[in-house]
């Protein structure tokens, strides 16, 4: 294991040139956020009663809305319970191409955290905030953080050639044991992680320095 492996973690130039400060705050605002609409949506997720919120947030034909509801709360429920594979403050790094292509798709709301939050709000802005009345600071998170979302994309993705495999664990915070890195695999890392915003690569260039044959269909 002395060889450091290839590893690649998809994120936003936005996300990469915020102040240490900046994105301390965009981390609160955006769990803020989800706590307070967990609230609001955890009775009829418990209750199997989701489904009953579909025809309200399917006004315009447009499924999006619903399951991406449906999915950051399926996220959110597992986190609330300690599932160790949703553990969305560690630093995760991969060593598929493709995974970090995706998730470079998925950063425009700052993460996986701000993803939850944001598909979260679309859906309680549809239904108009029924029986949901945010306090005055935590809607000034929520415009942060939908400021944030809703502003011009600019996926990158970031390659590591230094992390030692003795920073990594397994995605569900085991030690890893005999890991193969020619396999495509997600880690956490541990320890600080540095990332200067010059170093990062644009996703679309990225992508097309790629060779798409290793690939999953679905991800050309």
């Amino acid at each position: 294991m002395s060889k450091y492996p290839t590893l690649y973690h998809g994120t936003s130039f936005r996300a990469l040139e915020m102040t240490v400060e900046e994105r301390a705050q965009m981390r609160k605002d955006c769990n803020a956020m989800i706590d307070s609409l967990w609230q609001y949506f955890e009775p009829y997720h418990s209750a199997g009663k989701i489904c009953d919120l579909e025809p309200r947030l399917n006004t315009n034909n447009d499924p999006r809305i619903f399951v991406n509801l449906c999915n950051a709360l399926n996220i959110t429920s597992a986190e609330k319970i300690g599932n160790t594979l949703y553990d969305l403050g560690a630093f995760y790094v991969t060593t598929a191409e493709y995974k970090a292509v995706s998730y470079a798709s998925k950063s425009f709301a700052f993460g996986e955290t701000g993803l939850r939050a944001y598909r979260m709000y679309e859906a309680i802005r549809e239904l108009k905030f029924e029986n949901w009345s945010p306090s005055d600071e935590l809607v000034k998170s929520i415009e942060r953080v939908v400021a944030f979302a809703e502003a011009p994309e600019r996926p990158a993705v970031y390659v590591f050639t230094d992390i030692s495999p003795e920073r990594l664990l397994m995605e569900d915070g085991k030690p890893i044991i005999n890991v193969s890195f020619k396999r495509d695999r997600s880690f956490r890392v541990t320890g600080e992680i540095i990332m200067d915003p010059a170093k990062a690569i644009p996703v679309k260039q990225f992508a097309d320095s790629c060779d798409k044959r290793k690939w999953p269909p679905c991800y050309w």
